[in-house]
């Protein structure tokens, strides 16, 4: 955490910390999920309680199927979000733990998703999927 402290204290850091942010964002639009990654990581090393910068590079993780380090990085996400970013997050990081088949974690982040949220209904479905694949498990045995 050491590298954090020092370019957080940075004069230009909020600057540095948005540069990086955008050159991440353009990166993970091309594809370049690998190089987006690296971006987010340098804005964070700006600004480490950036919630945009930490959901970002969760869903890079994501796009390198590297579902526990998108677990915690959404987990680190929701530690800074403002309230209106929080479902988004809290869905992503129930996807992550979909992904893992923790499907017993998915669920309960899944529930987490606010009923008047946009994503909703599609967390209400993933969270069918995660119950249905625990049924599925309880056939098998």
């Amino acid at each position: 955490m050491n590298k954090y402290t020092e370019r957080a204290l940075h004069p230009e850091a909020s600057d540095l910390n948005h540069a990086a942010y955008k050159s991440g964002c353009a990166l993970f639009r091309e594809g370049r999920y690998s190089n987006a990654k690296a971006a987010f990581e340098v804005a964070l090393s700006y600004w480490p309680n950036d919630a945009q910068a930490w959901m970002a590079l969760g869903n890079c993780q994501d796009a390198l199927n590297k579902p526990k380090a998108a677990e915690a990085s959404f987990r680190e996400a929701l530690k800074y979000c403002a309230e209106k970013d929080r479902d988004g997050i809290q869905f992503n990081l129930a996807n992550s733990l979909l992904d893992q088949e923790r499907f017993e974690d998915a669920i309960l982040a899944y529930q987490q998703v606010s009923s008047h949220s946009p994503i909703y209904e599609v967390a209400r479905r993933n969270l069918s999927l995660a119950d249905a694949s625990i049924r599925d498990s309880g056939n098998r045995t």
